[in-house]
């Protein structure tokens, strides 16, 4: 068995320590923030990833909602309505995961305030140790890299194509309700209004929440000072040219709470590893829109790399090169496929092309 050092406590690095850990590896998760600020995000998965969570022991039936149903809407009349039906997917706030995630991996084995700094030896190909600015240093066979979007492990390690902001901003938040709408009862809706360079989402997350996403191209709405009024009442505004149900879901008073985000981009790297060390989610493939479905491509990432890392131990594959050489062309399709589709909505967001329905949320 292996001794491994996850650094990054994000879902996709719970999620792989938890899985090794129940494979008899020795894993410790090591993450510079001292506590975890609340994320009242919200995101579609697919029931595969809630079947993987179980097989971890994490059972979210009782803390998602079911989506059997939804409709990719777009502004202008010329292009389709897509209706999705008898879709397997589930609405679940990141929140909701991030703490069963902690709660099943125990405080014994997550040590906070660990500010990634260095590997030891530096620029070593097989690196031994991992140093924090606080001085603290982990030993360890493999180090998996799940420190988020603007990872330090892949720019020290792991250097690939630079990232690249899109002039995109997504802001995100929840609304409690006495009860849901009927139109959201096991259905998301997505709005896409390319004219006003805006898209919403609306995903129910629980019997009294929905969680909302809006999308909005800053070449037309800056948003330097979201939380002043005269802004808040500017993407208010805008909202009306959205249908009533988006009014009734984002009131002002949430909107106000809402959780800013920028959206960026990465040529998809030719590697997600080097020597002994290798990236997993948004680490590896910063695919930050709500439409690149993150949370299922950390957990998949979770999924085939623990397998193979299981394979590995067991002398079933040859080496470390070959383990994550074959990790990366089981996932480079899927992620490139997803990467093609998030674009696409991208330049139709800023009015350079039609979304077609082809490439629609739930087809990932």
């Amino acid at each position: 068995m292996l001794n491994i050092a996850v650094l990054g406590a994000s879902i996709s690095g719970l999620a792989i320590a938890l899985r090794l850990q129940s494979s008899g590896h020795q894993v410790s998760v090591w993450d510079g923030r001292r506590s975890f600020s609340a994320s009242n995000a919200g995101w579609l998965f697919n029931h595969s990833s809630l079947a993987h969570l179980r097989e971890l022991g994490i059972d979210l039936a009782d803390m998602t909602h079911r989506i059997t149903s939804g409709e990719q809407i777009p502004h202008h009349s010329k292009n389709a309505a897509a209706h999705f039906e008898s879709i397997s997917t589930h609405g679940i706030r990141q929140q909701v995961l991030h703490d069963r995630l902690l709660f099943k991996l125990g405080t014994k084995n997550i040590h906070l305030g660990a500010q990634f700094d260095e590997f030891q030896p530096q620029q070593g190909y097989i690196v031994k140790s991992a140093r924090f600015l606080d001085g603290r240093e982990v030993f360890a066979d493999l180090f998996i890299g799940a420190d988020g979007v603007d990872s330090k492990v892949r720019s020290v390690q792991i250097p690939g194509p630079q990232l690249r902001p899109l002039n995109i901003m997504e802001i995100r938040g929840t609304t409690t309700v006495p009860e849901l709408p009927q139109e959201l009862v096991k259905s998301f809706k997505l709005y896409e209004n390319n004219r006003l360079g805006m898209n919403v989402y609306l995903i129910p997350t629980a019997e009294n929440d929905i969680s909302w996403g809006l999308q909005i191209d800053l070449n037309r709405h800056p948003l330097k000072e979201f939380h002043s009024n005269g802004k808040l009442n500017e993407i208010s505004a805008s909202l009306s040219e959205f249908p009533k149900l988006v009014r009734r879901c984002i009131p002002a008073s949430s909107l106000a709470n809402g959780q800013i985000r920028a959206s960026t981009d990465q040529e998809f790297p030719d590697r997600f590893h080097r020597g002994n060390v290798v990236l997993i989610g948004d680490a590896a493939h910063p695919l930050t829109s709500f439409l690149g479905q993150s949370i299922d491509s950390s957990l998949e990432d979770t999924q085939v790399l623990g397998d193979m890392i299981d394979d590995l131990s067991r002398g079933n594959i040859a080496d470390l090169e070959t383990c994550f050489t074959d990790f990366i062309r089981q996932r480079r399709p899927i992620l490139r496929a997803r990467q093609r589709f998030i674009r696409n909505q991208e330049s139709a967001l800023k009015g350079h092309l039609a979304v077609k329905n082809q490439n629609s949320v739930v087809t990932l």
